[in-house]
């Protein structure tokens, strides 16, 4: 493989991958009138094409029990507010 062509890959797989910050609020399950209070998460997630468009998937214990969202792309000081589509413990 050329040198160019793995720093292409490189740089596209980078642009791929996106950091997730979640701000989560779990369930007291002794106290179920109560939350645990709120937790702040770090994690990654990936940019997917779908018949919908892109979609970032990551793990489903990342966003479990969210209150907040953001992501940030590789190489991008900005950030995104996220919302979870669909959660699926079994996958």
């Amino acid at each position: 493989m050329a040198a160019s062509h793995r720093k292409r890959s490189t740089r596209l797989l980078r642009q791929s991958v996106v950091k997730v910050m979640a701000v989560t609020d779990p369930p007291d399950y002794g106290q179920p009138w109560q939350t645990l209070g709120p937790e702040s998460a770090v994690g990654s997630g990936a940019i997917i094409e779908t018949g919908r468009g892109n979609r970032i998937l990551t793990n489903a214990h990342l966003v479990e029990h969210h209150t907040f969202i953001e992501v940030r792309r590789y190489g991008d000081a900005n950030k995104y507010v996220a919302e979870v589509e669909g959660i699926g413990r079994a996958c």
